[in-house]
Parts: structure tokens; sequence; C-alpha cells
């Protein structure tokens, strides 16, 4: 019986990596050029290796200039472990699930309405934050490899040679900068998520019309938009303050301290520098994985 429950757990866990090796990976890695013209557009102002007046204007000036200075394949640079993240990521998801589960389960604290409700809205948010954490560092040295050009010489050869160097540098909490930003941004658009899809549901009970594929699309790239918006702002604080770790004087003294100075510098302008490529990205993530849906719906 044991033996069972391990194979099925095996096979659960089989799924769940080949469903994000088709809908997270592939996808992350046909639109990784995207992916790294919005983190140099949003890093730019901090990054060293742009002077004064040699910034990127624009989407097409950036592809542009990433093309002319770089080559093609650097569009991809730091693709390869922020797509492969995803193994790791579900294998720890994975095991708090079956270790956290049937420890509440059997601590009784399911019996009570209000801890029940709260547990179950706060439950999948913990672990999928705590699986963040472990894998921080990843996302650390993607923004850092990405956000690095070619000219006038690259600063990092690599993931590990960027997490070596910012160990070195800021110790081991420079892994982890701008984490504190994360989790609220997770919040925020749960928050956004769950509002939307409460009007939503209510207009789909009076216009049947849009429960049709199209308008089903078109709902997924209105959230997509909204959610990009309203996280925008954080997301930039963070890779800004991401950007400044390991170095011996930071330009910023913290996250107020970051806020400030982008509104001071930059205006509110400064926190939405890349949110257009960031909603290409999500955009052609949504009609991917439509396409993907119904491939499979077709062969099975």
């Amino acid at each position: 019986m044991a033996e069972n429950n391990e194979d099925q757990e095996a096979l659960t866990l089989s799924e769940d990596i080949l469903r994000y090796l088709v809908y997270i990976t592939i996808p992350k890695t046909l639109l990784a050029p995207l992916h790294r013209v919005q983190i140099i557009q949003q890093t730019q102002d901090i990054n060293p290796q742009f002077t004064p007046g040699t910034q990127y204007r624009g989407i097409s000036d950036a592809f542009r200039g990433i093309y002319k200075n770089e080559g093609f394949c650097s569009f991809w640079r730091g693709n390869l472990y922020n797509s492969l993240r995803v193994f790791p990521y579900q294998i720890i998801l994975h095991n708090l699930h079956r270790t956290l589960a049937p420890a509440i389960q059997s601590s009784g604290l399911m019996e009570s309405q209000y801890v029940s409700l709260f547990l179950e809205r706060a439950y999948t948010p913990f672990i999928v934050n705590v699986a963040n954490l472990i894998l921080y560092p990843i996302d650390i040295a993607n923004v850092r490899v990405s956000a690095d050009i070619s000219c006038p010489d690259r600063m990092f050869f690599g993931t590990w040679d960027c997490l070596t160097d910012l160990l070195l540098t800021g110790g081991i909490e420079s892994w982890y900068t701008g984490f504190g930003l994360r989790i609220p941004s997770l919040l925020i658009l749960r928050g956004t998520y769950v509002s939307y899809s409460a009007v939503h549901n209510k207009l789909k009970s009076k216009y049947k019309f849009l429960e049709t594929d199209f308008w089903k699309i078109i709902s997924n790239v209105l959230f997509s938009i909204l959610g990009a918006i309203v996280t925008y702002p954080l997301d930039t604080v963070c890779r800004r303050l991401i950007m400044d770790a390991g170095r011996e004087s930071p330009r910023y003294k913290g996250i107020f301290d970051c806020f400030e100075r982008i509104w001071e510098d930059e205006g509110i302008k400064g926190f939405f520098k890349g949110l257009g490529v960031c909603i290409l990205q999500n955009v052609g993530q949504i009609l991917y994985t439509f396409l993907m849906d119904s491939l499979i719906e077709r062969i099975t």
C-alpha cells in the first residue's frame, strides 16, 4: 500500500514537472528576448555599464542595440537557469505539500471554520513563497546576468559566476536583496485576481458570449494587463535593488529610499519602464497556452 502511494506521488510529481516544462519552460525560452529587453529597460538607469545618454529609448531601440552590440544569441542570456528552475521549484512545492498537508489535517485546526478558511486562503501563498525564498538566488542571478551588456565588457560569465561574485562582495544577504517585495507583490496580484474573477463571473452569468474561447483569451489578456500594472512598481524597485546588491557604495539605502529616489529622479514613468514589453510577454504566454491546450485536446 505504501509503495502504491509512493508510486502515485512520483507520478503526480512527474506530471507536474512535465506540465510546467510544456507550459512554462518552453514559452519562457521562446519569449526570452522580450524578458531580457524588459530587465534592461527597468535597470539601465542604475547599470554602471550604461553611460549617460547611452540608454535605450524604447523597445525597438533596445532590440536594435542588443543585436548590434551583442549578437543574436545574447537575447537568451540568463534564460537557461531561469527556465530550468521549474524542476527544483516543483520538487520543493511537492515536498512541502507532502509534509505540511498531513500535519495540518491531523492537528485538528481544520475543525474551526475561521481557521479553516484562513488556512485555505493562506496555504498556497505560503508554500509558494517558501519555494520562491529557496530559489530566489537564481532569480537574482537571472536579473544581473540579463542586465549585463557586452559593451565595453561583461561583468559576469554565467549564473554561478554572478552568485559567487555577489557572495564574496556582499555576503549571503546579497542573494536575497529585494525579496521582501515579492510577498506583497504576490498578495496584491492574488487580490486582483480574486476581484477580477468575481466581476468576470457575474458578467458571464448575464452575457453567455463571454464563455467563448475568443472572450476567454480577451479576459486573460485584460487580467494580465491589470495584474502587470498594479504590481509593476514593486517589481521595478525590486530589480533596482538587485542591481545595487554587492556594491561598495550602493545607490539606495533600502526599499523606501529606492521608491523615493525613482520618484524624484524619473517621476511616475520610472516605475513603469519596460511595462510594454512585460505585457507583450504575458500576451504571448496566454496565446501559447491557448494553442497548447487546443493541441492537447485534439490529440487526446
